[in-house]
């Protein structure tokens, strides 16, 4: 390879590797991002199981990560042969209020 051709590799290989740099932090927010959801998840899923099993704060809890949860409004549309249907909106960014209003503020384990 003649030095200007090598030249000219070394260079694209560098502004690629600047490209990968600049686009790591972002990355690295969306890998957090996406680690946190099974957590808050879960968070939400221990939350209306205590509802469930009567504690009333629990409950109140419940319902307000529910209504977020599904967009706020849930309409029962009947269907034939006498089924009912709920039809909804999912809001999957609900998800990660989990440490929000709602939590601690601290830190999902």
């Amino acid at each position: 390879m003649e030095p200007a051709e090598l030249m000219a590799v070394v260079e694209n290989v560098e502004a690629k590797r600047t490209k990968l740099m600049a686009a790591l932090p972002e990355a690295r927010e969306s890998a957090q991002i996406l680690t946190l959801l099974p957590r808050a998840a879960e968070e939400y899923r221990v939350q209306i199981d205590l509802g469930l099993d009567g504690d009333p704060v629990a409950a109140a809890r419940g319902r307000v990560i529910l209504r977020d949860l599904f967009g706020g409004k849930i309409t029962m549309s009947p269907r034939p042969h006498g089924s009912l249907w709920g039809v909804y909106a999912l809001h999957p960014a609900a998800l990660l209020q989990a440490g929000g209003p709602r939590g601690s503020g601290g830190a999902l384990r």
